[in-house]
C-alpha cells in the first residue's frame, strides 16, 4: 500500500513538474521565439516547430537552440539541413541555460501534442528576416551604437578644436600686451 501511495506521488508530482516546466517554456517561447517560428501554424522565417521533439533529440535541440551556426560549422548533418532549408538564414544564439531549454522543449512537446482548434484564418502579415546576428557589423543596434559614438567624437574634437582656437587667440592677444608692456617700461626708462 505504502508503495503504490509513493508511486503514484511520484506521478503526480512528476505531472506538475512537467506543467510548470511548459508554462516557463512558454513565456521563453513568446520573448525569444515566436519572432521567427510558430507552433502549428506554419513557416514563418525558420520553420514551424510541431513535432521537433519528434525530429530531434532533446540533447540536439539543447545544442541546436544554444549554438546553431557552431553545429553548422561542425558539420552536422542535421544542422546544416536546416541551415540550407531556410535560405541559410542563421538563427541567433540563445543564452539559456539547461533548465530553461528544457522547458522551452517541454513547452515545445506539450502545444505539439495538443489538440488543434478551429482559428479564424488572419491575412498574413509581412516578416522582415532578423539580420545575421552573428555578424555583429550587421546588428542594427550595433550600428546606431557605432553612429551614436561618431557622432559624440566629432562634437567632442569639435569642442576641442574650438577651445584650440581660443587658447590661441588668447595666447597671441598676451603676447601682443606683453609687446606693448615691454615697449611701455622702454618708453618709461628713457
Amino acid at each position: 500500500m505504502k508503495k503504490t501511495l509513493s508511486i503514484l506521488y511520484f506521478v503526480i508530482g512528476l505531472l506538475f513538474a512537467s506543467a510548470a516546466h511548459a508554462e516557463d517554456g512558454a513565456a521563453i517561447f513568446k520573448s525569444k521565439c515566436t519572432t521567427c517560428h510558430s507552433i502549428g501554424k506554419g513557416t514563418v522565417v525558420g520553420p514551424d516547430l510541431k513535432g521537433v521533439n519528434k525530429k530531434y533529440d532533446e540533447a540536439w535541440l539543447k545544442s541546436w537552440i544554444s549554438h546553431s551556426q557552431t553545429k553548422v560549422k561542425e558539420g552536422d548533418e542535421k544542422a546544416i539541413a536546416v541551415f540550407n532549408k531556410f535560405n541559410k538564414i542563421p538563427m541567433p544564439n540563445q543564452d539559456l541555460n539547461d533548465a530553461e531549454l528544457t522547458s522551452l522543449i517541454a513547452y515545445l512537446k506539450s502545444e505539439s501534442e495538443a489538440p488543434v482548434a478551429a482559428a479564424p484564418v488572419a491575412a498574413a502579415q509581412p516578416v522582415i528576416p532578423p539580420a545575421a546576428f552573428d555578424n555583429p557589423n550587421t546588428d542594427p543596434t550595433t550600428i546606431f551604437w557605432y553612429l551614436g559614438v561618431g557622432i559624440v567624437g566629432f562634437l567632442l574634437l569639435s569642442m576641442f578644436w574650438g577651445v584650440g582656437v581660443a587658447i590661441r587667440k588668447l595666447l597671441l592677444a598676451l603676447d601682443k600686451a606683453n609687446a606693448e608692456i615691454k615697449q611701455l617700461k622702454e618708453i618709461a626708462k628713457s
